[in-house]
């Protein structure tokens, strides 16, 4: 992996980078993004549906038939699912750069049975046009720095770009050897 020097990387604000909240070039990426999302939207529903049967199904079994083994069952693992939602919640946030204050309402959506569903439904179209905007900028901005591996900008191969003067009005630049100098 190569990593760019800090000098050509404008910094995060300062209170973000403290939280470690900053987020990288790579993480505007709109496929970064879109697999961000995809997490968030499964863990979403995992965890909306564990919470749903936890209260509809668990709860009412543990108090009318003091049944405990749903409660015993679900509730350790919508807990852990829980914890996956808010590394996902955290993920998609930073990778699409919202501020705390718009992370506040997913990270509160695993408290109220039903309101996971509602915030993801909600999320969704905002992170969506946030990848829209990421993919057209883009294609808004100019690649620089040549083409890329193995092709030319005229499309010619990377071959025919190493023949002396191949693909270019420059003359051939003559090859001295030991015996020429």
């Amino acid at each position: 992996m190569v990593s760019t020097p800090d000098a050509e990387r404008p910094p995060p604000p300062a209170a973000l980078s403290l939280i470690g909240w900053g987020g990288s070039d790579r993480s505007l990426a709109p496929r970064a993004m879109r697999g961000a999302l995809l997490r968030y939207r499964i863990m979403a529903y995992v965890v909306g549906v564990g919470l749903l049967v936890l209260a509809c199904v668990g709860v009412p079994l543990q108090y009318a038939a003091h049944n405990t083994s749903v409660v015993a069952i679900v509730g350790p693992i919508h807990g852990f699912a829980y914890i996956a939602y808010l590394a996902a919640g955290y993920d998609m946030a930073r990778r699409v750069r919202w501020s705390f204050a718009k992370l506040l309402p997913v990270v509160l959506a695993g408290f109220v049975p039903g309101l996971a569903f509602v915030i993801e439904r909600l999320t969704t179209p905002k992170i969506e046009a946030d990848i829209r905007a990421a993919e057209a900028a883009m294609l808004a901005t100019p690649v620089t720095g040549g083409a890329t591996a193995g092709t030319s900008p005229a499309g010619a191969t990377a071959a025919a770009d190493a023949t002396p003067g191949a693909g270019s009005d420059d003359p051939p630049v003559p090859v001295t050897g030991p015996a020429d100098a």
